[in-house]
């Protein structure tokens, strides 16, 4: 690693060293060195890794890295870390403006990938099972904690070969509230 914009403790480093090459970086690396050899044929179809969220430090990261080239010979490689914590304040922020919706991103291990839900707990439930298995719906289900939800699943796949599930729900007590309300005012005043 002869660049890092943050200087962390990968800055510097050797990634093919046997302290590195199994960390998710070294990974990343390996693979897209594997992908590459050491002449690319086609500028206009550069290969590019992605790994999934893994834990990192107390955080969940990926990591990104694409072949920099010159005249189609391998240069150097560029290598990106993603943070998980800008999107899940994306997914937070709008679920608290939309009172008590939750949105969950659910890897093919059952941890989340982002959202209110603690990182180091496998969820399952009907819904992620089935959007992790490619099916989408929308409807009534039971969540990963037991609550009657209405809600939508969907698989979703950031790149080939990584699958995770999409849930946003709402919990049935709450989305019938003003009907449960209607039906009482109604029951009354006949």
């Amino acid at each position: 690693m002869v660049y890092s914009v943050q200087k962390n403790n990968d800055f510097g480093v050797d990634l093919k060293s046997p302290e590195w090459k199994d960390t998710q970086l070294g990974k990343t690396f390996g693979k897209i060195r594997a992908m590459v050899g050491n002449h690319l044929d086609n500028d206009e179809n550069i290969p590019v890794v992605f790994t999934d969220f893994s834990p990192e430090n107390g955080k969940l990261v990926a990591w990104f890295a694409a072949p920099i080239s010159q005249q189609g010979y391998l240069h150097s490689f560029v290598i990106f870390k993603l943070d998980n914590q800008p999107l899940t304040r994306m997914l937070t922020e709008s679920d608290s403006k939309n009172n008590q919706v939750r949105t969950l991103v659910v890897g093919e291990d059952h941890l989340p990938r982002m959202g209110q839900a603690d990182l180091s707990t496998k969820l399952d439930s009907t819904a992620i099972n089935r959007a992790l298995e490619g099916q989408s719906d929308v409807g009534s289900f039971t969540n990963f904690s037991g609550t009657a939800v209405l809600g939508a699943f969907a698989p979703v796949s950031p790149t080939p070969g990584v699958r995770w599930a999409m849930i946003v729900e709402l919990p049935e007590k709450v989305a019938f509230a003003r009907i449960y309300q209607l039906e009482k005012s109604s029951w009354w005043s006949c």
